[in-house]
């Protein structure tokens, strides 16, 4: 049984995110992470120095929005439940057709794929006692998503303690800012791979959940444009790292809070759209490297009843509506850790199971006919040796 989250331990993303809903600021940065002795180095400001910070803020002459919080549901139709139903003219679920049904041959690619991935030295070749590098790749959502599923798999006891997890994600590097082979945010993904500990040639699965910030256009402008930027991160990801064998996605959690531009509704729920053809281009493609797959779903219509997943606008920073407070970190870190922990596509992600420790079966190293024998002999042996020792006494 998996444990619960420490509250008493402070969640929050990795370097350069800033989380105001703490007593102080609180910067972490990406330490070992290879156990569960680890830890996050926290580096933290007093809190008086926090009070002063906000106070400015306050009486910045700059207007301040708050998230919305009577913005509790849009109508929109997550893409599981929309089903072979329309929206915009595209069907929805998970998989080609309207499906949530993944087609057999693509199944079984992505389970060789997880047969794939073992443990590898720095150089890469395989070896019991190397790493399992799970990298996330994204904006400032999902640094802070990731970065608290780190804290959170350090309790599970069902993670092997070969996978390391080495969040790459950036504050303000979304989908367009990754595009690119000589973009800025593949050269923090190295430092911060090199900081871990780890190697490019360890990577072996990456968590990709993107977005592009300020969108207009509507659906036919938004979502092709991000598919294809999704296309290429994958492209240069494969480029980057020769044993990347998985790339798994998810869109943007729900966004009817946002009282900014950031990236609201509807395009907060569109980008489902472009990671679901993403993902067919994988079905369509079973042989391709890397295999392409759902991680799990985030989206969800805010607070409305009949959901397995439930949004509200305590999930959202006050200041924007669109990233992600403690507790909706926590909620996304939870999904990401049930989904590793239970996924067909994710064995690797698991410890081996205990051997269960028998005693062995005894075997005679003879032959029953040739026992037989023996036991005679020792007991012919036995007896004569008695009965000499009797003739004796009696002399």
């Amino acid at each position: 049984m998996r444990p619960p989250i420490d509250h008493s331990q402070p969640l929050g993303p990795s370097a350069g995110w800033v989380n105001l809903n703490v007593p102080h600021y609180a910067l972490f940065t990406s330490g070992s992470q290879n156990g569960p002795g680890d830890s996050m180095k926290k580096l933290a400001v007093p809190g008086g120095i926090t009070m002063i910070v906000l106070a400015l803020i306050l009486l910045s002459p700059t207007e301040v929005i708050g998230a919305d919080c009577s913005k509790v549901t849009t109508g929109l139709i997550p893409l599981p439940e929309l089903g072979r139903g329309l929206y915009q003219g595209h069907q929805g679920g998970l998989y080609p057709g309207g499906s949530n049904q993944a087609p057999g041959s693509y199944v079984s690619t992505g389970q060789a794929a997880a047969r794939r991935i073992e443990p590898r030295s720095p150089s890469g070749g395989v070896d019991p006692h190397g790493k399992i590098v799970l990298m996330s790749i994204g904006m400032s959502n999902t640094t802070a998503e990731f970065s608290t599923f780190v804290i959170w798999a350090k309790q599970d006891l069902h993670r092997d303690s070969r996978v390391l997890l080495v969040d790459s994600a950036q504050g303000g590097a979304a989908a367009e800012n990754w595009s690119s082979p000589s973009a800025p945010p593949w050269t923090v993904a190295d430092q911060r791979l090199a900081a871990a500990g780890a190697t490019e040639a360890q990577v072996q699965a990456i968590w990709l959940k993107q977005a592009d910030p300020g969108p207009s256009g509507g659906f036919d402008a938004y979502v092709p444009k991000l598919e294809r930027e999704l296309a290429a991160i994958v492209r240069i990801a494969t480029g980057r790292y020769p044993n990347l064998q998985q790339v798994f996605v998810s869109p943007r959690t729900y966004g009817g809070y946002a009282t900014t531009q950031l990236n609201p509704e509807p395009y907060a729920y569109e980008t489902g759209f472009a990671d679901q053809w993403l993902v067919a281009q994988s079905v369509s493609q079973p042989s391709a490297r890397p295999w392409v797959g759902w991680g799990p779903y985030l989206w969800t219509d805010g607070t409305r009843s009949g959901q397995p997943l439930s949004w509200t606008c305590q999930d959202v920073q006050p200041g924007d509506g669109t990233h992600p407070s403690v507790s909706g970190q926590q909620k996304v870190a939870v999904m990401l850790g049930d989904f590793f922990d239970t996924s067909e596509f994710a064995t690797w992600y698991r410890a081996p199971a205990p051997q269960t420790s028998s005693r062995p079966v005894a075997r005679w190293p003879l032959s029953q006919p040739l026992l037989i024998a023996v036991l005679v002999l020792v007991g012919l042996t036995v007896g004569v040796a008695t009965f000499a020792l009797g003739i004796h006494r009696l002399r």
